[in-house]
């Protein structure tokens, strides 16, 4: 017997599988698309651009400023009104009482209830409105209007009343 060791004999290697053949194909697309993003990114940046003009502050149009103007005249004048209307009495000028009155239009229900809210705030401000006659004329006219009143009794035309209104027919 020789003194040379026995080696068993190494197998060939295995053939690839369809998979390492999918595998290394993946691999070798990444490792293209890793070196082409370096040497992008070796790349000098561009330079920026140069900042956008800002635009000029717009002209006032005096008249659209007139207008303007107008219109806060116009709703100062309808607040004035408004709280003169609920029966004001104090001491204050239009123009401290503009300070002090909620910055609402009182066209509005949401308005009006904040006037009516100041005015329960400020009740010692205000006095009772006075009874006229042309109130108490305002409020009888319509009863006396309606149909259905003058139909009834007091209307009809053997009475006295009836005869004072001309709805009295000649017999």
């Amino acid at each position: 017997m020789s003194d040379t060791p026995i080696v068993p004999p190494v197998p060939p290697p295995p053939a690839p599988s369809p998979l390492d053949v999918a595998m290394a194909e993946q691999l070798a697309a990444l490792t293209a698309a890793v070196t082409g993003l370096q040497q992008v990114a070796a790349k000098p940046a561009p330079a920026p651009a140069p900042p956008a003009p800002t635009p000029a502050a717009p002209v006032p149009d005096p008249l659209l400023e007139e207008f303007r103007q107008q219109q806060i005249e116009n709703r100062n004048e309808r607040r004035i009104a408004c709280v003169r209307q609920m029966g004001y009495s104090g001491l204050l000028d239009d123009q401290q009482l503009l300070r002090l009155i909620p910055e609402a239009d009182p066209r509005t229900p949401e308005g009006r209830a904040a006037f009516d809210n100041w005015r329960t705030a400020n009740v010692r401000q205000f006095s009772a409105p006075g009874v006229t006659p042309e109130s108490i004329v305002a409020g009888l006219t319509p009863a006396v209007d309606d149909a259905a009143v003058k139909s009834g009794s007091l209307f009809k035309t053997s009475d006295l009343v009836g005869s004072l209104f001309g709805t009295k027919r000649g017999k």
